[in-house]
């Protein structure tokens, strides 16, 4: 179509142009394999996310009911405000908390560490773990998007951790652009903060809890008060977060909430890694499957193991989860090609 379009002076595309076009135009039962195969890798991915949204849905329900109505189990496991809990009104919230609750500032119970002021460094692959987390990796359900890594130099990943390596637990918070994008670091991860992001790193407190907290209306709106506006933009800086206030429970019940939203939360980093692993598989095999490097085994017959000039697709992919995709077809693809280089 470019080609076509560069005929005239001014590059046009017309109707016309269309019909003596030649497209590679598979068998139907061809293409009735590859949408098979396809459709299966997007209805995982769809799958997925709707599972994370019900896990998001049911901790941020726990973490209402137990910290906003303060209806966390009491001694005898009843909801404790519901079943007359004593409470005392705080100046700060407006409000009545239980008693024996406490407010206090995020710095006493966390390490806020600011992100390397510095120019951003030059994209450069060395390895695979030197990588610095930009605003565009957090995601808006709270994960991270680590299908775009901005890879650095081994000396300047040294450099740009110098303050901190990000790791299991920790948050990440945008300071400008889209002000206070939040994300919690999976388990497994090390990694660098890139240009405009803070992290936060629980230290008294457990960091689960702090990530819902940070979720909260509370929370929210002590971050618009802090925020700065600007001629141009607003922005969140280290300052302003170390000023956030954090309500505290009891121990025993912060321990709790944490033991529970955990499992939710680890459920939904592994469905997200899998969502990527997925899409970077689906990316890969469209063109594979399209200009006939890979092939549907059940319909192009079946390939032997050892040959060659072929090999099995399963034995090339990972990550994507036993059993789900890939298990029912025989897809086989050409040895060059290569899954998850280049």
């Amino acid at each position: 179509m470019k080609n076509r379009s560069g005929i005239t002076t001014i590059p046009d595309l017309n109707h016309f142009m269309f019909l003596d076009m030649k497209i590679p135009l598979p068998t139907y039962s061809h293409q009735m394999g590859i949408v098979k195969v396809l459709d299966s890798i997007n209805t995982k991915i769809e799958v997925n996310k709707k599972i994370n949204l019900e896990l998001e849905a049911m901790a941020k329900t726990l973490y209402d009911y137990w910290f906003v109505q303060f209806d966390f189990p009491d001694v005898n496991g009843k909801p404790y405000k519901s079943s007359g809990g004593k409470m005392v009104f705080n100046e700060f919230l407006k409000r009545d908390i239980p008693i024996g609750w406490e407010i206090e500032k995020l710095s006493s119970c966390s390490q806020i560490i600011d992100c390397l002021h510095s120019k951003k460094s030059d994209y450069f692959y060395e390895k695979e773990n030197y990588y610095l987390l930009q605003l565009e990796n957090i995601k808006q359900d709270g994960l991270i998007d680590f299908s775009k890594k901005y890879f650095v130099s081994e000396i300047d990943y040294k450099r740009w951790t110098t303050r901190i390596e990000v790791q299991d637990g920790d948050l990440i918070i945008t300071n400008a652009g889209r002000v206070a994008g939040l994300a919690q670091i999976p388990e497994n991860v090390k990694a660098g903060i890139g240009r405009n992001i803070t992290a936060i790193r629980a230290t008294e407190v457990q960091p689960t809890f702090l990530y819902y907290t940070f979720q909260g209306a509370e929370m929210q709106r002590q971050i618009k008060l802090n925020t700065d506006t600007g001629s141009f933009f607003k922005s969140l800086n280290v300052r302003g977060i170390k000023e956030l206030l954090v309500v505290r429970p009891p121990k025993d019940i912060e321990d709790l909430f944490e033991s529970i939203s955990i499992k939710y939360r680890r459920k939904r980093e592994l469905n997200s890694f899998q969502n990527q692993k997925l899409s970077e598989l689906r990316d890969w095999l469209l063109p594979m499957l399209m200009n006939g490097q890979a092939t549907v085994g059940s319909l192009a017959g079946k390939h032997d193991e050892n040959s060659n000039s072929k090999l099995n697709l399963k034995k090339k992919i990972e990550g994507y989860g036993e059993g789900e995709v890939g298990d029912e077809f025989g897809i086989a693809a050409e040895e060059r090609a290569k899954y998850g280089e280049g």
